[in-house]
């Protein structure tokens, strides 16, 4: 919170799913370094926050989506600081455009199309974007200890780190509106196949996880492959998720919720 004074605060949006959401508070966050600023995240409007939708309090199952499932990323919305840039002005809102826009403008020949990170205290000189984030990510997005835990557990209740494995994301659901052209789980299996005797030993079973949104894939890739061991947190759900719907958020209750949520951070983690 060792904001330059009466410099502007940015104030990142939190908008779409969940990795969308959290995708621009890292290139926020990015951006605000750049401009030696302080940022805070604003949940107004947004679908994974009910809390402010509904008009609820932050606290309980309809809370804050950030503080819900997080550690602090960036300045809380109670903060004199926040407070005081909120109250006279001094802040600015960007739509997502202008984060997403602004990265040619950002990484220019001159840094072979790197980020300059000097500005960041970051051990490299020039780094490409994706290690940068990577190293943001690390530092910003810390799941609060209860999830954290829980998270670990339910990787280690499946053995899922025990031995070397193959991760498959198959993301289908509200996708579909946006036209996209989805690839059929033989190609799935076809693209794992080529890893397989890279990854296992002669003989070895191949082990695959499944991070989906719609758990029918995981019967059809079992079909195709009887003999691999396929592993999903789908085998655990109390619903079958039949694909993520960001609209469907917002209608939750707050068990829907938790394990929605906890079954995507489990995901995460693997495919990490």
């Amino acid at each position: 919170d060792a904001c330059p004074p009466n410099s502007t605060l940015n104030v990142i949006p939190f908008f779409g799913g969940m990795t969308n959401a959290l995708k621009f508070v890292v290139l926020g966050a990015l951006m605000s370094f750049e401009e030696n600023r302080c940022f805070t995240i604003s949940e107004k409007d947004a679908h994974l926050n009910p809390g402010h939708r509904f008009g609820k309090t932050k606290n309980g199952e309809m809370g804050n989506f950030v503080d819900h499932f997080f550690e602090g990323i960036g300045l809380p919305h109670d903060h004199p600081i926040v407070k005081e840039r909120m109250a006279s002005g001094n802040y600015v809102v960007r739509e997502w455009r202008q984060y997403w826009d602004s990265l040619e403008r950002r990484r220019t020949s001159l840094h072979n199309f790197n980020y300059n990170t000097s500005m960041y205290s970051h051990p490299a000189a020039n780094v490409d974007g994706v290690t940068l984030k990577r190293d943001f990510i690390r530092h910003m997005w810390h799941l609060l200890p209860s999830y954290r835990d829980s998270t670990c557990q339910a990787l280690k209740d499946q053995g899922i780190f025990d031995t070397d494995y193959i991760a498959l994301s198959v993301r289908r659901g509200d996708k579909t509106a946006e036209h996209f052209a989805f690839p059929t789980m033989r190609v799935y299996i076809r693209e794992a196949e080529n890893l397989v005797r890279h990854v296992f030993k002669d003989g070895e079973i191949p082990k695959i996880f499944v991070a989906t949104d719609d758990c029918k894939t995981l019967h059809e890739l079992r079909r195709l492959r009887p003999q691999w061991t396929f592993i999903s947190q789908c085998d655990l759900l109390a619903e079958i998720q039949t694909g993520y719907d960001i609209k469907k958020i917002p209608k939750m209750n707050g068990k829907q919720r938790e394990e929605h949520f906890r079954k995507f951070f489990v995901e995460l983690y693997a495919l990490a």
